[in-house]
């Protein structure tokens, strides 16, 4: 069963979309699989198993697509944190090599940041 909004595999023997790993064994037989989506970009894939044949349904598909939904919410905000931790490190390492003095100051004339120079 294939859905936009994931895949139910109801038997993983014989099923040609299953690609079992070798120290998998006979453990498991039945599978989900849901999109991981972000402004409609797949970012990953939740997968979870059971060693019962038959055992997700529709309904564990939709309880765990409103799952992956938060994961991947979580995931874009995690991805979105660390580009701007990024780029704040960029501009500390060109304030510091600058030897003039600078500061950066908020809209209210805080003075939000003072490279070495400045002191």
């Amino acid at each position: 069963m294939e859905h936009e909004e994931g895949t139910i595999v109801f038997d993983t023997h014989g099923d040609e979309r299953w690609l079992a790993y070798p120290e998998e064994g006979q453990s498991v037989r039945s599978a989900i699989c849901l999109p991981l989506k972000e402004r409609g970009q797949v970012i990953g894939v939740l997968t979870l198993v059971h060693p019962e044949p038959g055992y997700f349904n529709e309904e564990h598909r939709e309880l765990l697509n409103s799952i992956a939904g938060q994961i991947s919410s979580t995931v874009e905000r995690l991805r979105l944190y660390e580009e701007m931790v990024r780029v704040q490190e960029r501009l500390d390492a060109i304030f510091r090599s600058v030897g003039d003095a600078l500061f950066v100051t908020d809209p209210d004339g805080t003075i939000l940041y003072v490279n070495d120079a400045f002191q």
